[in-house]
């Protein structure tokens, strides 16, 4: 084998004739040509990244996207020589050019997938990447708005939300909670924009529940965003169930991880749990609370929201995830939302006339009982007042987040029959709670597929009918 000068004129020349006929893994003399190439540009100056990125271009456009089986020589190579390409953004560059050909190929060619998968790992979790500055001007910001406009068009495409096969589904949500975990604040920026969009919100709720469970640190940042204040207003605006249950979701999710910085959310916590305790009917009382959020401009602006409306076909008539909504009110601030249940009045801005309050309030009282049975004493009512349970949030300095829902879920005795509605959900005991959300998610998700299915079939059989 030849000795290289490690110049960029050997590599180009070594470059262009393997690709010719590559061979996997690349052969030992091309490792070497391309580790003296490397060594020479080991501080990449502008100029010689550029060109390798230049020659690399040359190279796919001539010799390799239309060739499929040549992809994974290709995707070996590139890999290879990352360091020499310099800017973070530059080698993102490449990975986004390579996503769709190569993972639609990826079935057929052997050994693609993995490569690709990582090549994506490597971006995303080499340490040079972590500074977004490295990224450029803006961060790596455009890049992850670019991969959420792709994976909701991917998500959308399909009718149901279970879990994808989709291969390029799969590394586009790698590759999100990637870069949302470098940048927690970023990332759920970044989300909100599609929250905002009625068309997107469920897709965009079902992915923070995604990003929640993948562990990312920092998940308090999401109170300096406007994410936290929208979940709350689509749980107090949107009509359809299966938005407000993906929002109760990530709600619940959430809120174990910054319990002492929801004081001031409580009123409007309480509100939402009694919206959705009388979800069944379109009362009066429901239609006092949906219009709860629109003097407290929780998105901090005054454009109306884009409500998500009821889909009679679709959407059910209760909220299965209300009891663990009510486990961790109750878990958190017991004294509190009990004297919520007993006197909602007071939390209400604007409840109509006294007769009414008195009769909701009773009603509240009535329908919270069942689970009221199925919860122990909580502590705090031998040890705070209204006013020092709200004060005293030292309680949760030492406490992880799953340690909090386990004492949430500690203080259920009797968690009552699985919801008739769901089919296949078995409550799964000594779980901690996210587990357990996940897999009841997941449960709900094929059977809101296995509805829409009916629905379908149903609608099919009308229009033979006619």
């Amino acid at each position: 084998s030849m000795t290289s000068s490690g110049s960029s004129r050997d590599l180009f020349r070594a470059l262009n004739s393997f690709i010719q006929t590559p061979t996997l893994p690349p052969p030992a003399d091309l490792d070497a040509i391309i580790s003296s190439y490397l060594e020479r540009h080991d501080k990449p100056e502008e100029g010689s990244g550029d060109r390798l990125n230049d020659e690399l271009l040359a190279i796919w456009d001539k010799a390799v996207q239309d060739h499929p089986e040549k992809y994974a020589a290709f995707v070996a190579v590139l890999r290879q020589l990352r360091p020499g390409l310099g800017a973070p953004a530059r080698t993102f560059q490449w990975w986004d050019k390579l996503l769709d050909p190569v993972l639609d190929n990826a079935t057929r060619e052997k050994g693609l997938a993995r490569s690709f998968m990582d090549f994506t790992l490597e971006i995303l979790s080499s340490s040079e990447y972590d500074d977004p500055e490295a990224w450029g001007e803006e961060g790596f910001i455009p890049w992850l708005n670019r991969l959420l406009v792709r994976w909701m068009e991917l998500r959308e495409s399909r009718a149901d939300f279970r879990p994808s096969t989709d291969l390029k589904e799969q590394v586009l949500t790698d590759a999100l909670l990637a870069f949302g975990k470098k940048d927690p604040k970023g990332f759920m920026n970044a989300l909100n924009a599609f929250v905002l969009r009625r068309e997107h919100r469920n897709s965009a709720f079902s992915l923070l529940c995604a990003f929640v469970n993948s562990g990312p640190p920092h998940l308090y940042l999401i109170l300096q965003t406007p994410l936290f204040g929208n979940i709350l207003q689509s749980l107090q605006k949107d009509e359809s169930t299966f938005t407000v249950n993906l929002a109760l979701i990530a709600l619940v999710m959430l809120l174990p991880f910054f319990p002492g910085d929801i004081v001031p959310y409580l009123p409007t916590l309480f509100n939402i749990y009694a919206r959705l305790l009388f979800w069944d009917r379109d009362s009066y009382f429901a239609q006092q609370h949906t219009e709860m959020g629109e003097n407290h401009g929780e998105s901090g602006t005054d454009t109306p929201w884009d409500k998500v409306l009821l889909d009679p076909d679709y959407d059910g008539h209760s909220v299965p995830y209300l009891p663990e909504y009510f486990t961790i009110l109750y878990g958190l601030y017991p004294i509190n939302f009990v004297d919520y249940i007993r006197k909602p009045h007071n939390y209400l801005p604007h409840a109509g006339s006294d007769d009414d309050i008195d009769v909701h309030a009773a009603e509240i009282r009535e329908r919270s009982e069942r689970f009221r049975k199925q919860h122990l004493l909580h502590p705090n009512f031998y040890e705070y007042t209204i006013e020092t349970e709200k004060t005293n949030i030292t309680r949760w300095l030492k406490s992880e987040a799953d340690e909090i829902i386990a004492d949430c879920m500690a203080l259920v005795v009797d968690r009552g029959t699985a919801d008739e509605s769901r089919p296949g959900v078995e409550i799964i005991e000594q779980v901690s709670l996210l587990r357990y959300q996940r897999h009841r998610l997941l449960n709900d998700l094929q059977y809101e597929r296995f509805v829409r299915q009916q629905h379908m079939s149903h609608m099919g059989e009308l229009r033979r009918r006619q």
